[in-house]
């Protein structure tokens, strides 16, 4: 087996209200940047020790599946970074 980092990037469903992408917006704005909109998410960076990359991919998807993401409101990508 070996060490995979993994980075997840879960973030809400496009057409979801993003409160608080639209705070940091506002808050961005009135102090003066030129920002139209705003996003916020989750990254997530996991060492899986697994035996080969795409086992750790295979891994991280069950992860999000399982805790990371709901699936009803987020969706997220899986990229797996190098070994660890």
């Amino acid at each position: 087996m070996a060490h995979h980092v993994v980075r997840i990037e879960v973030w809400l469903r496009d057409g979801l209200v993003d409160p608080e992408g639209r705070t940091v917006s506002e808050a961005l704005s009135g102090m003066g940047f030129p920002v139209l909109s705003a996003r916020a998410g989750k990254i997530y960076e996991v060492t899986i020790d697994a035996g080969s990359a795409v086992e750790a991919e295979s891994l991280a998807r069950e992860m999000c599946e399982a805790l990371l993401a709901n699936p009803v409101r987020d969706s997220y990508r899986v990229e797996v970074l190098g070994d660890g």
